[in-house]
């Protein structure tokens, strides 16, 4: 189900101002204002959500690269807990993903993680950004070892900053393989 319907090339080509009055007429409550509850690509009983507006890569074809480089403004912040436990109670599926931002760098993921494995929702996780420590990771891994975990690396971990610039392939991979220790599923991704 979907309560509104933009086309993704409209929505990329607004301005600014455009993009607020959309975001202001179109997004379920204030407090989810700004957290791009992505459905604007997608409409099915997942939910794609961003939990913060922080990420250190700058991938060339990343829809944060397009914002930075057109002067739209990241709207939002880190996700509360209040709000994230509105989303769990309403979806079955939640996908935390890295639009503008990259999971790894919401403030409260642990929370967010814990509450998805006590609600007993399917959680997938797509992050590409290798900036955390490994105690970091393994809290995560330790807080849903249900949740499903995708990896952007392209190529060789070695080779991956090529695309995933300012990405460490290497500590990133090394986090792929800690996740297994955990019992978490990995995946990895295609370039974007």
């Amino acid at each position: 189900y979907c309560d509104f319907q933009v086309n993704r090339k409209d929505f990329l080509s607004m301005d600014a101002k455009e993009l607020k009055l959309f975001i202001d007429e179109n997004l379920l409550t204030n407090s989810i204002k700004g957290f791009v509850i992505n459905k604007y690509f997608r409409c099915s009983g997942d939910e794609n959500i961003e939990t913060s507006i922080r990420c250190n890569l700058e991938c060339p074809k990343c829809e944060r690269k397009y914002l930075l480089s057109n002067n739209l403004p990241f709207l939002g912040g880190d996700m509360s807990i209040s709000d994230f436990e509105k989303v769990v109670e309403y979806y079955d599926s939640i996908h935390l993903i890295g639009n503008i931002s990259d999971p790894i760098f919401a403030t409260n993921l642990i929370d967010f993680l814990k509450l998805t494995y006590e609600k007993n929702k399917k959680t997938v996780l797509h992050t590409a950004a290798s900036h955390k420590s490994s105690t970091r990771y393994t809290e995560a891994f330790k807080a849903n070892v249900n949740a499903k975990w995708i990896f952007g690396i392209d190529g060789l971990p070695k080779d991956s900053h090529k695309y995933r610039i300012n990405q460490d392939g290497e500590h990133l991979f090394d986090m792929m393989k800690l996740a297994l220790k955990y019992g978490c599923l990995l995946y990895t991704s295609d370039a974007a």
